[in-house]
């Protein structure tokens, strides 16, 4: 009884600690990187700025709340493309389907006018989806480039200009 008690215990208070990490990484095809973490624990708040191994970090609340605001407004972008991107390939799976219904019934010699339209029309159907998703895709592009707002570089690269961010060594 004492053990489950201490188990539940430990497990309790691992479960308390109220901790938050956001992480946003950015490799360049140049080979630089840039990486801004955004750490909120029970006793901590801090974020960090790294870039070609030159690490910032601030503490200050006004700059940590501007990184998580433009980090949850771009991950909502993200989650939404991500979701596109599934439909697309359930679009594919599904016309991967078809023709796979298309040779069968070539091999078993069903080929009939019947068949032939049947398959057309789904066909047609998953080309009216694409178009769908490929709608919204642009939806989507069109209201991140209208909403653009401040990046997370030059957010955390104005903090260290005026002096609520400090160069640290790694």
């Amino acid at each position: 009884m004492k053990n489950l008690l201490a188990l539940m215990l430990s497990i309790f208070a691992l479960t308390a600690s109220a901790s938050h990490h956001s992480e946003y990484v950015d490799t360049r095809d140049d080979g630089t990187t840039t990486r801004i973490s955004v750490v909120h624990d029970d006793d901590e708040h801090y974020a960090t700025y790294e870039k070609n191994g030159v690490r910032y970090i601030t503490r200050d609340l006004r700059v940590l709340e501007e990184l998580e605001t433009e980090l949850e407004r771009s991950s909502g972008y993200g989650r939404e493309e991500a979701r596109l991107g599934r439909e697309e390939a359930r679009l594919g799976r599904e016309e991967a389907a078809i023709g796979r219904e298309e040779a069968q019934l070539a091999r078993s010699g069903d080929d009939s006018e019947e068949a032939r339209r049947r398959i057309e029309e789904k066909r047609r159907g998953i080309e009216e989806k694409r178009r769908d998703v490929e709608r919204e895709r642009r939806a989507v592009e069109e209201k991140r480039s209208t909403e653009r707002g401040e990046s997370l570089a030059s957010i955390f690269e104005r903090a260290v200009r005026d002096g609520r961010a400090e160069r640290r060594q790694r």
